[in-house]
């Protein structure tokens, strides 16, 4: 997946980080030739829930790819708005192996 991202890096737009867990840590994407710089992290707050950052995030088309962490059903009603042209890779990730923090 590291060189699907860094693939996608060349475009220009966001590798975007949706509710990592707080030991979560990027040195595998610096490893993998991923600019920190490139890479946004959003985090739920009681207003907008993983879902719903997962949902505006792939919608805007600024990413590159949005990489949501959470158990697959939090992110089962997630819908693209009719007439979106999105090129937004999405990916969830449930559960974080050890070797990833």
């Amino acid at each position: 997946m590291l060189r699907l991202l860094k693939s996608l890096t060349e475009t220009n737009k966001w590798i975007t980080l949706i509710a990592p867990p707080s030991n979560f840590s990027l040195s595998l994407f610096v490893q993998a030739g991923i600019q920190v710089s490139q890479i946004r992290i959003a985090r739920p707050t009681a207003k907008h829930d993983a879902a719903a950052l997962m949902q505006k995030a792939m919608a805007s088309d600024t990413s590159a790819a949005v990489i949501a962490f959470g158990a697959m059903n939090q992110f089962a009603d997630i819908e693209m708005p009719l007439g979106s042209t999105t090129t937004t890779a999405g990916f969830v990730i449930s559960g974080v192996p050890e070797q990833l923090h």
